[in-house]
C-alpha cells in the first residue's frame, strides 16, 4: 500500500502525486455485500491507482471476488466470479458529476477522502447479476422443477376445448 492513509484514499494528495493501493478485504467486512450474497467466506482483492489525469483526479483499477450466490433457477448455492474494472473521476458534488466526460463514472466525495472498503463494496455490488443462475440448467441438479405440462393420456381430456361453453353462448 503506498499513498493510502490507513483505510482511505486521499484524493487531494492524488492530485499532486499518484497513489497506488493493492490488497484484499474479507467479504464479511463488507456488510451491504454480505447481506446480498449466500456466503460470506472469502475475500475480495483490489488494485487501485489514483492520479491527476487531464484536469481530473481519477481512480482506476480492478476489483475481483469469487462470491457465493443463490441460483434463481434451483435455489442452490453457486460460486460466481465477479470482476469490475474501475474508471472513476472524483467530484465534490452532483453539479460536477454532470459535466464529467462520458468515459468516467463519478466518485462523489465532498472531503476528498474515500474509504477503500466502501469503494470495493460499491463496485462489487454493481457487478452482481440481476438474477444469478447456473450457466446451464444441467448444473442446477435435482432442485430443478419441470414447468412442462404432463402428457395427457385420456382421449376425452385431449378433445376437451376450454372455450367450448363460450362458443355455444355466441350462437344464441
Amino acid at each position: 500500500m503506498s499513498g493510502a492513509s490507513g483505510d482511505y484514499l486521499d484524493l487531494i494528495r492524488a492530485s499532486h502525486q499518484p497513489i497506488r493501493w493493492a490488497g484484499t478485504i474479507s467479504i464479511a467486512a463488507l456488510p451491504r455485500l454480505a447481506a446480498a450474497v449466500a456466503g460470506i467466506n472469502g475475500q475480495a482483492s483490489a488494485e487501485l491507482q489514483a492520479k491527476h489525469d487531464g484536469g481530473q483526479v481519477t481512480v482506476q483499477g480492478k476489483v475481483e471476488a469469487n462470491l457465493m450466490l443463490t441460483c434463481q433457477r434451483c435455489f442452490g448455492n453457486m460460486h460466481f466470479p465477479v470482476k469490475a474494472d474501475l474508471n472513476l473521476a472524483w467530484v465534490r458534488d452532483e453539479k460536477e458529476a454532470v459535466s464529467l466526460p462520458a468515459v468516467y463514472e463519478p466518485l462523489l466525495s465532498a472531503s476528498g477522502r474515500v474509504k477503500i472498503a466502501d469503494l470495493i463494496e460499491d463496485e462489487l455490488l454493481l457487478a452482481l447479476p440481476m438474477a444469478a443462475r447456473h450457466a446451464a440448467p444441467q448444473e442446477c441438479g435435482a432442485g430443478v422443477r419441470s414447468t412442462a405440462r404432463p402428457a395427457v393420456t385420456d382421449a376425452k381430456e385431449k378433445r376437451r376445448k376450454p372455450f367450448a361453453a363460450l362458443e355455444s353462448l355466441k350462437h344464441r
